[in-house]
């Protein structure tokens, strides 16, 4: 037993000195629990990047609970990275069209890269990835971030 460990998606941006972020994380399967949350992460703070910014990506959390609380994630935000990431024009977009590319396909494809640190409350996530939409930059965060949806299931299987 250790840190438990949350994997989802965000999706959010940034506008001049401010940003809002979403998450939906769900747990590992503890005790036959499992639970997913929605967080939201306001903050502000100083960035070298685009006036404006919206991606979206994996993500993925631990916390230093041998346990599951979804209120790990209510309480400070905090985050930086550096990101580059714009997406296909129209004209690149209908030549992956043509050339076979399925809209689902072209919808969910990186069309750039972004590593960062974040904080959400007593969790926390450092990762290097793809991410999808608009940005270009370095940038850092400061703000609160709460739970705004938690559901439980009974899980089995891998429970520990």
């Amino acid at each position: 037993m250790g840190l438990a460990e949350w994997i989802g998606k965000y999706s959010g941006g940034s506008l001049l000195v401010g940003g809002v972020y979403r998450y939906e994380l769900t747990s590992e399967c503890i005790n036959g629990r499992q639970a997913t949350v929605k967080v939201t992460a306001i903050g502000g703070g100083p960035s070298m990047d685009a006036a404006i910014s919206a991606t979206g990506g994996k993500a993925t959390f631990n916390d230093n609970l041998n346990h599951i609380d979804p209120t790990v994630f209510n309480g400070e935000f905090k985050t930086g990275d550096a990101s580059f990431s714009i997406p296909p024009n129209s004209t690149q977009t209908f030549g992956m069209l043509l050339g076979g590319a399925k809209n689902s396909t072209i919808a969910n494809m990186n069309h750039g890269g972004s590593c960062g640190v974040t904080g959400l409350g007593r969790a926390s996530s450092q990762s290097c990835g793809g991410i999808r939409g608009f940005s270009i930059g370095i940038g850092v965060l400061y703000g609160g971030s709460f739970v705004t949806d938690v559901k439980w299931k009974k899980c089995g299987g891998n429970c520990e």
